[in-house]
Formats: C-alpha cells, structure tokens, sequence
C-alpha cells in the first residue's frame, strides 16, 4: 500500500503472465486490522517464479516489519492490505496508516522489481462486515458501481491486478457474490487487468459455515485469474490451541479446490503466523519472531509437533497464567509445500509479510 507509483505497461504486465504460467502446473486474515481469463488480450499475473515456483504475499500496513524487500529475489508480488469498500461502493483507503504506507511500498515494489496486486478487504471497525458486501453485491446497479469503482482504481493507478478478499458474508449471497466476481473479472480483463480472489479454506462444498458458503468455488474459479486458499486458521483465536494450518487439512482443503478450481489458478494461501492462548482466553496473534522473544523471556524450549507438522511451545506468564503458542516455521512450511506439489500446485502467497522466520525464504527458495 505505498506509492512511488511506478506504471506497469500492457507489455510487462504480459510478461509478468509469461513467466508465471511457465512455472504453473495447472488470507481469514489471522490479525487483520487478517478462468475466463486465459484470453489473449488479458493482462499477466501478479506474480514470478524463483525454483518453478511463484510466490507473493500481503504487506500489511500495521506492522513495520511488513515490507516488500522481504524475501529478494523469491517474492514476485505483494498484495498491500490498503483499500476497503463503502455502503455506495466506493473503495477507500482502510486507514491512515493504510494511506501513509502508500509511498514506501511501492518504492520497496520498484527497488526489486515486485508486482504490486493490492488488496481490498471488508474488515471494517474491527470485524469482517460481511453484511455491507451482502447489500453492495445483492442488487445489479449497487454490483455495477462498486465494479466500476474498482476498475476505475486499477485503471487509475495502473495495477496490473487487483486483489478481492471478502470474508464472512452470510450464505444467502452465495449466488449474488459469485455474480459479482463474473462482473468483476470480465470488466478488468478489459483493461486488460487480472483478478485474484481470496476464500476461505473448506474440505467440502458449500463449506460448514456461511463465510465458506458463500463462496462457490466452482463459479469463481471460472471467473477469477486466481484463487487464493486461504489453508489457515484450523485452530484459530477462538478455538483450543492447536496447529494452524496442519498438512493432512491442508491436503484435504486442496483436494476439494483442485476438483473444483483449474489447478493453475488456485494459489495456496500459506501462514507465517501463530497465536498465543493464555489458559481460558482467546488466541493472540503473534509472530515467528514474537514468539522467539517469549521463548527467551521464559526461557522454554520450542517443540515440534511431528503428527501435526507445526512447532508449538508452552509458558507460563507473571500472573501464572498458562500459556500454549502455536506457530510456523521455515519447517512447518516445506510440508505444506510438499502436499502442494503432490497437488500439482506451484503458486503461493504468505499470509502475512513481517516477522516471519528467515529459513521460510531459504525453503521458498530451494523449492521445486
């Protein structure tokens, strides 16, 4: 969500595309504040590929360590979590800090040659609303000024894609959402544009709760230029301390998406974060690098969870309060990549940028 807005032409934007697809075989945002377009005249993906494999991933402007020189030479492109939608469809920037960011990201974006795809989001006031989505995309001309609205941005600032993460929306819009996403996708392939949608992660449709129903993969994936599975938050803020995003869910998430979804447009949404569940409370986020600090303020050893694929590791706070931290690591993460690649999938994005632990670049990079 910075601006040294560098102008990305058709031509690069089409090369972008090139080297994406050569490398293809086919974001419930833990903390936040968490294809019809295969023509020839639609713009290339946001995104690159380091080892066959391509990888993005979201800066988020609420953490100063979220940067887009993470990871140089293996990132490809950033989704900077900037915008959010209005009750008239306009599409605003999400915060101050949002709009401060504006300008370092795309410096950091220029500097190594990321992709920028940012992102927009209906987390607003502190939860997802997925009741504002419910009315903007419910009635056709509410649906149409809120996709010209977007278009009209992309078209401004010269993205070669923009992002749609819309949690939470009650099941009753599934049909109305996936309409649109169509919508959507056809007027930014005018441009010529790409969309990427973000949905939330389920073994089965319609999904066990209304945000997952109502989002209709089979119908987005025939409209989006990518999907990005969002394979985390099995255990979440509000559940039992448990792993975030275990590789045995993670192969069942995409073997529903794979069915449903062309596999060179799903993109495996993979964690960088964890939380910290004091005794009877709700789930903290924290980081890879947050949780190195409480392993030394407590002086506990991190363990490894080898059933489950995840390192976790238990202290105790000054109030005596017991508390269980599950986490990701460089090593939890190349499991994921490895069921991945038995679904024949080679596009990632990181949930988040910012505080991860360095080995995820070196496993990222050595991937095949």
């Amino acid at each position: 969500m910075k601006r040294t807005r560098r102008k990305l032409t058709l031509t690069s934007t089409l090369l972008i595309g090139a080297a994406l697809a050569s490398g293809c075989t086919g974001s419930s945002n833990s903390d936040a504040p968490s294809s019809a377009g295969t023509g020839s005249g639609q713009a290339g993906a946001p995104g690159g590929k380091v080892s066959g494999l391509a990888v993005a991933g979201y800066v988020v402007p609420w953490d100063p360590r979220s940067r887009a020189t993470a990871g140089v030479g293996v990132l490809a492109a950033v989704s900077p979590v900037w915008f959010q939608p209005t009750e008239t469809g306009a599409v605003v920037y999400a915060s101050p800090s949002a709009r401060s960011s504006v300008a370092t990201v795309d410096a950091d974006a220029a500097a190594h040659g990321v992709a920028l795809a940012p992102s927009i989001s209906n987390f607003r006031n502190g939860g997802w609303d997925g009741a504002l989505i419910s009315h903007l995309v419910a009635d056709r001309q509410r649906r149409s000024a809120h996709v010209a609205a977007i278009v009209d941005l992309v078209r401004t600032k010269h993205w070669p894609g923009i992002d749609i993460d819309y949690e939470s929306l009650p099941a009753s819009s599934r049909a109305s959402y996936s309409a649109f996403i169509a919508e959507l996708a056809t007027a930014l392939h005018r441009l010529p544009a790409r969309l990427s949608v973000t949905l939330h992660a389920k073994t089965a449709e319609p999904g066990e709760w209304f945000g997952a129903q109502a989002q209709d993969w089979r119908a987005i994936g025939a409209a989006a230029d990518e999907v990005r599975v969002m394979a985390y938050d099995y255990s979440y803020a509000a559940s039992r301390p448990g792993p975030i995003a275990p590789p045995s869910w993670v192969d069942q998430v995409l073997g529903l998406a794979t069915r449903l979804v062309p596999p060179d447009r799903i993109v495996l949404g993979l964690p960088t974060y964890g939380y910290d569940w004091a005794a009877g409370t709700s789930g903290v986020p924290v980081q890879w690098a947050d949780v190195q600090a409480i392993a030394r303020t407590h002086a506990v050893a991190q363990q490894w969870d080898a059933k489950r694929g995840s390192p976790w590791l238990r202290y105790t706070d000054a109030r005596a309060r017991e508390h269980t931290v599950w986490y990701e690591d460089g090593r939890s993460l190349a499991a994921k990549l490895d069921v991945a690649k038995d679904h024949g999938l080679t596009r990632v994005v990181l949930w988040r940028l910012g505080g991860e632990d360095p080995e995820i670049w070196t496993t990222l990079r050595t991937a095949r």
